[in-house]
């Protein structure tokens, strides 16, 4: 379904960012953290659910922040292989907005503001907001708060929440959707790599597995890990993303042309950013 299917619904034509309040950049500051906050942090960000196919991962992550965040609905929407466009991609409470393929343009309404600016954006009253999405009218949905999915310094995809009653969103809240971003982008942007399936490839990798777990002696599997890289230099690949923490010991071993991306790595940053901004050890955005 197009967004300009949305007019019939709007109440009123907002004007751009109406009704939309950037989170992080003024205000008081985030409560400090307690030990309910360690706990939903961890729930959030937990290693068990790095091994979980995409979709399973999606649900288990929307299912436990919108318990976590006690909202009525979540939803994640992912920027389009042409980058002009979000496209809904897992919801609870709004399973109708997958189901009818809403699309929403970077830049225009609350989600594509988000992707845009790259900025958590709290939305108080969605009946005097710039909504496109009309699900979200539909549905009732009276608050509204949103993050982007960060990867590489560039949006991915939009996660947003929202709940049928008044509220305001805090910093807090920001934060905690901040780290299931930040959990979710790699595993999509892995889903969403193109791989070139080659046998002779995949058996060099599960040899250099088998020798990093078998064997203290790193020597031999530096070899092979320099071997593997030579491999995917030449057959055109653009960059190595790092989803098997196995490769961590040798992923700094030998020197490459390629572009190393760490998941493991770049999760951990990013919750442990996020969280001293929640606790207000560091300034500037939530």
């Amino acid at each position: 379904m197009a967004v300009d299917d949305a007019d019939e619904v709007l109440q009123h034509r907002a004007k751009p960012g109406e009704g939309q309040v950037f989170l992080g950049t003024a205000g008081a500051p985030p409560i400090g953290p307690g030990a309910e906050q360690l706990l939903h942090v961890y729930r959030l960000s937990e290693p068990a659910l790095s091994e979980l196919p995409l979709d399973q991962l999606l649900d288990e992550l929307l299912v436990r922040t919108k318990e976590i965040l006690g909202v009525d609905t979540v939803a994640i929407l992912l920027v389009d292989e042409d980058g002009k466009e979000l496209v809904a991609r897992a919801a609870k409470g709004l399973e109708e907005e997958v189901e009818r393929g809403i699309r929403i343009p970077i830049a225009g309404g609350f989600a594509g503001r988000i992707a845009a600016e790259r900025t958590p954006i709290f939305i108080a009253d969605v009946d005097h907001a710039e909504i496109l999405n009309p699900i979200l009218r539909e549905k009732r949905v009276r608050s509204l708060l949103g993050v982007p999915l960060i990867l590489d310094g560039r949006a991915v995809g939009v996660i947003h929440v929202g709940t049928l009653e008044p509220r305001e969103f805090t910093n807090d809240n920001a934060a905690l959707l901040q780290v299931v971003a930040a959990r979710a982008a790699p595993a999509i942007e892995r889903a969403g790599l193109r791989v070139a399936h080659d046998d002779r490839l995949q058996a060099r990798t599960d040899q250099l597995i088998r020798t990093i777990k078998s064997s203290l002696d790193r020597t031999a599997a530096a070899e092979l890990w320099g071997d593997l890289l030579a491999d995917l230099e030449s057959s055109g690949v653009d960059r190595v993303l790092l989803a098997c923490t196995d490769l961590n010991v040798v992923s700094g071993t030998a020197a490459t042309s390629l572009p190393i991306v760490d998941a493991t790595r770049r999760l951990a940053e990013a919750t442990v950013r996020e969280w001293l901004r929640g606790s207000g050890s560091e300034p500037g955005r939530t």
